[in-house]
């Protein structure tokens, strides 16, 4: 397609350019006569350039009966050519022409450019819309994630504070058990000991009392009352004559 332009527009040009050269040149010199129409052109040049300086497409400068936008001479010359309406044809002819070919072969270009262009457009709306709706999604779902987290955080504050209070109270009842159960071992001890101290103290009062017993008889009792009291006691234990029968 790149190739193929440049070749176009050359055979165009080419093409309008033997038209444009054929045209006569403005200016050129052509003898007394020429001199004498210089002279009538500046003389109506300045008559005309005296009323307003308007022109007009109508105007005839040179006076050749030729208009002003047709003639292909200033007045320095015969007028021998004019700038016809079927060049003009012509070269509008060839432009519609080039326009035409640059239409056909440019048209699908562009138009797959822009399609291509507008579908790009499209794409970036479209990712950006996708990334905008991605990121919001995140930024949702991290305030549900923080929310959740506070959530978490407040129930095992709850949770510690419940278990504290629960291990206090086991620490306290723990604590109360084991004095009920010091105070009633020490109970036990003194009762234990008060037992034990007044069975020692009951022993010696006995052991005391059969000392001083003993005593006393031994100091009030005489010899022959021992001896009496032996033998009361032997005979004590003899057997009865019914008890010796029956044996």
């Amino acid at each position: 397609m790149t190739k193929i332009l440049p070749i176009l527009l050359g055979s165009l040009l080419s093409t309008a350019a033997p038209a444009l050269a054929g045209a006569p040149e403005h200016g050129a010199p052509g003898g007394g006569h020429a001199t004498q129409a210089e002279a009538g052109h500046a003389t109506q040049a300045e008559a005309g350039h005296g009323e307003g300086g308007h022109h007009y497409y109508t105007d005839d400068d040179d006076a050749d009966g030729v208009p002003n936008w047709r003639d292909a001479t200033t007045g320095f010359e015969p007028n021998t050519e004019t700038y016809e309406v079927r060049k003009l044809i012509f070269h509008a002819f060839n432009l519609i022409i080039l326009f035409g070919i640059l239409g056909y072969f440019v048209r699908r270009p562009l138009k797959d450019t822009l399609r291509n262009r507008a579908l790009g457009i499209r794409k970036e709306l479209t990712d950006s819309a996708r990334r905008r709706d991605e990121a919001h999604q995140r930024h949702q779902d991290l305030l549900a994630r923080l929310e959740q987290i506070e959530q978490e955080v407040q129930a095992m504050a709850a949770e510690a504070e419940a278990e504290a209070a629960q291990e206090e109270k086991r620490l306290i009842e723990r604590a109360e058990r084991e004095a009920i159960r010091i105070a009633e071992q020490a109970q036990r001890s003194i009762r234990d000991e008060v037992t034990r101290a007044r069975n020692v103290l009951r022993r010696e009062a006995v052991e005391l009392a059969i000392q001083l017993a003993e005593e006393k008889l031994h100091n009030k009792v005489s010899t022959a009352d021992q001896r009496t009291l032996a033998q009361d006691f032997l005979a004590s234990l003899r057997p009865t004559d019914g008890e010796a029968t029956h044996g």
